[in-house]
């Protein structure tokens, strides 16, 4: 955000009209604002800060009177005839805008109103509401500046006496205040994924770690000594059941284990031939016995 110009009527100790073109005082680089005592100086940080949000730069946006209701601001001094108003111009990432709070004499009463919009090439003001609120344009400043009040305060203008105030905040105050400044919202996602990703990884080695650690105890394994001289006695274990395997020749039995059940096969096809063979013999027995007696029926 960039100042551009700055103007005031009727505002705080300046009764005329008083135009700040900061745009050409920020042309050689840096200024200074400077000033007897009461002359003023604070009084301009109060204006930018009231256009944009409603208030003044030393007070508690919270405070519905005091330095945030803008009668309090209206010269003592001033004419009748004189509106009171502070308006800014600024530039945000090359767009400029225009905010401004006023205060009209109609009638016995002062009624406020609210001007904010976006600066066309042609130097118009494009408005962003049609009947604006004191709260519609502290919301769009908030949107377009990234900053609240009090952070807009604290980083931006520093008035007098708030810088001490942004060197004694407390360390989520500043991160929140130099993340808005330095765009840094995005960069804070990334290390929140990256943590989420960590905490996930650490938590699924943790479950390991410990279904390990219950599987050691239930076999009895306390110290990595334990463990190594473990596992030392399965390989030997390994290797010997190897030796047997390698002696037992397991291909060997299989196929004599084939050949085998191939001669039961031929076994059991034997005895049932002799089994035949034994029926058909005592038949053979009963034929002879009934052909003799049937010689000796036709003899007699």
């Amino acid at each position: 955000m960039k100042p551009l110009k700055l103007e005031l009527q009727a505002f705080g100790p300046f009764v005329e009209k008083q135009t700040v073109d900061l745009e050409k005082l920020s042309e050689s680089g840096i200024f200074l604002i400077k000033g007897d005592t009461g002359s003023g100086k604070t009084t301009i940080f109060d204006a930018m800060t009231f256009a944009l949000y409603g208030g003044g730069s030393g007070e508690d946006s919270n405070r519905k009177s005091g330095r945030n209701d803008l009668e309090e601001w209206r010269c003592m001094q001033a004419d009748g005839s004189l509106d009171t108003y502070v308006a800014l111009t600024f530039s945000v990432h090359g767009r400029k805008y225009y905010f401004k709070r006023s205060l009209e004499l109609k009638r016995k009463n002062f009624s406020q109103g609210y001007e904010a919009g976006e600066i066309a090439e042609d130097g118009n003001v494009i408005p962003f509401f049609n009947n604006p609120r004191k709260d519609d344009l502290t919301k769009k400043a908030e949107e377009l500046i990234g900053l609240t009040k009090e952070q807009f305060r604290q980083v931006v203008l520093l008035p007098q006496g708030q810088f001490e105030r942004f060197l004694t905040a407390s360390s989520d105050e500043k991160e929140v205040i130099l993340q808005k400044i330095f765009g840094a919202e995005q960069w804070g996602k990334y290390a929140n994924a990256f943590y989420n990703i960590a905490s996930g990884a650490k938590k699924r080695l943790d479950d390991e770690r410990n279904e390990v650690l219950h599987s050691l105890v239930e076999e009895g394994v306390f110290t990595v000594e334990e463990l190594s001289e473990k596992i030392e006695a399965a390989k030997t274990e390994k290797a010997e059941l190897e030796q047997k395997h390698i002696a037992f020749d397991g291909k060997k039995k299989l196929e004599q284990l084939n050949a085998d059940r191939l001669l039961s096969v031929d076994f059991m096809n034997l005895h049932s031939i002799e089994k035949k063979l034994v029926e058909l013999e005592a038949e053979r027995d009963k034929i002879d016995a009934l052909s003799k007696a049937h010689a000796r029926a036709e003899k007699a």
